[in-house]
């Protein structure tokens, strides 16, 4: 089995537990496309990582990006 297969299935782990807390039973999982798009901002930009020094994923990425482009 590769890495990238162990990185996505801890992907999926992680989505799969934050996204329970982040909709409540009570919205229908019909409702639930609607709903993603407000979770992944929450999770890629606002959420604090503290493997990242308590910053959110995008920012660490842009100030990687930023790094190799300079």
């Amino acid at each position: 089995r590769s890495a990238g297969m162990g990185i996505l299935e801890r992907l999926n782990r992680t989505f799969n537990a934050r996204i329970r807390l982040f909709v409540t039973r009570s919205v229908p999982w019909a409702d639930l496309k609607t709903l993603l798009p407000g979770f992944q901002y929450w999770y890629n930009e606002r959420r604090l990582h503290s493997h990242l020094e308590y910053r959110p994923p995008a920012t660490v990425l842009a100030d990687e990006v930023a790094a190799i482009l300079s």
